[in-house]
């Protein structure tokens, strides 16, 4: 499986490097290759998406994408910004909707303990934003 990694900019490559361990523990499955995104990719390349990682994008078979957007980045025109390269994949590769975890805290009764009643609890579930 081809996967195209994005770290991105701001925090994204932090995590992303973790996530490559993670996969690269899984073993030898996994063909991955990195392309700037984002504000690196306009460092390097003078665009947040350049047309070689949206190459990459198009013929992978999944995507890890990284975080996008840093302060430096807020004087630069629109069509320039690294959140821009999130709109470009996302218009080049049809894509719609992404899921993210969300993490909903309520109010419910205790089962272990009759007597205690209005404890919060956290449960997560999956979302799709589109």
């Amino acid at each position: 499986m081809k996967i195209a990694v994005l770290p991105g900019d701001g925090i994204g490559p932090e995590i992303v490097a973790q996530a490559v361990r993670v996969l690269q523990a899984l073993g030898p499955k996994f063909d991955l290759e990195e392309a700037p995104v984002g504000g690196a990719a306009y460092d390097v390349a003078g665009h947040p998406l350049p047309p070689a990682t949206l190459e990459l994008a198009k013929k992978a078979d999944a995507i890890l994408f990284g975080a996008v957007g840093d302060w430096k980045y807020d004087t630069l025109a629109r069509e320039l910004r690294p959140e821009q390269a999130i709109l470009g994949l996302r218009k080049h590769l049809e894509l719609f909707a992404k899921l993210q975890t969300r993490y909903l805290l309520f109010r419910t009764d205790c089962r272990l303990k009759p007597q205690t009643r209005n404890y919060w609890r956290l449960r997560y579930f999956d979302c799709a934003r589109t």
